[in-house]
């Protein structure tokens, strides 16, 4: 495999930081919510009636294409990147 660059490596980094920071996110907030919205509220020992119950699957099937996005899109600069190597190696020859 050839040698990647200093600069190279430094721009896929940060983007796999920036794609692994925003799953991360996304999955911190599904939990946070499924913890705040599955907690009943009670008064003095008693549950509350009218609490609606979310589903979030729809949320979670969005989430999963997200991610399959994502890896989509490291694919195609992952190819970006071989194609300007090749074109390099070629103007450079």
């Amino acid at each position: 495999m050839p040698s990647v660059n200093r600069h190279t490596r430094t721009v896929i980094g940060t983007i796999a930081l920036e794609i692994t920071t925003a799953v991360a996110g996304i999955a911190g907030g599904i939990v946070l919510a499924r913890t705040k919205l599955q907690n009943q509220r009670r008064l003095l020992g008693v549950p509350l009636p009218g609490r609606k119950k979310v589903d979030l699957s729809d949320l979670s099937k969005q989430v999963g294409e997200a991610g399959r996005q994502f890896g989509n899109l490291a694919s195609e600069v992952r190819q970006a990147r071989e194609k300007a190597e090749q074109i390099s190696r070629a103007i450079g020859n």
